[in-house]
């Protein structure tokens, strides 16, 4: 991985493919001069990895979602499915809200993440 970094603990018992999506797509997104993106699933990808209140099903379902969501904010805004991507965030931001040990990284991140696509969180 460039970008992300993966502690070996939880190494086992995530998708590595999704987490490479993440890791490539975050490298897409700073070649596009998104840096705030690229940060946004770093950050939500590091900390989801390393929540101690989500579980295993839970990491890996997030994972899966920032991996599809990376791909898209990688593409042109035009060619973005932005529909499918306000029902994944809607379902990211669910499954997060209940890792108290991540709550200040979900709040600053999601709504950047819900820009790329012009979508408002809640809205």
């Amino acid at each position: 991985m460039n970008n992300i970094s993966v502690n070996n603990s939880v190494v086992g018992t995530i998708n590595t493919g999704s987490i490479g999506t993440v890791d490539q797509s975050i490298s897409a997104l700073i070649q596009l001069g998104e840096p705030e993106s690229a940060e946004a699933f770093k950050s939500l990808t590091e900390a989801i990895l390393q929540s101690c209140d989500l579980t295993r099903n839970q990491r890996n379902e997030l994972i899966e979602i920032l991996s599809v969501l990376s791909k898209e904010a990688a593409t042109p805004p035009h060619t973005r499915e932005n529909s499918v991507a306000h029902t994944l965030l809607d379902k990211a931001i669910k499954i997060s809200s209940v890792a108290n040990d991540i709550t200040d990284i979900c709040q600053k991140w999601w709504p950047a993440l819900a820009a790329v696509f012009s979508y408002t969180i809640g809205g």
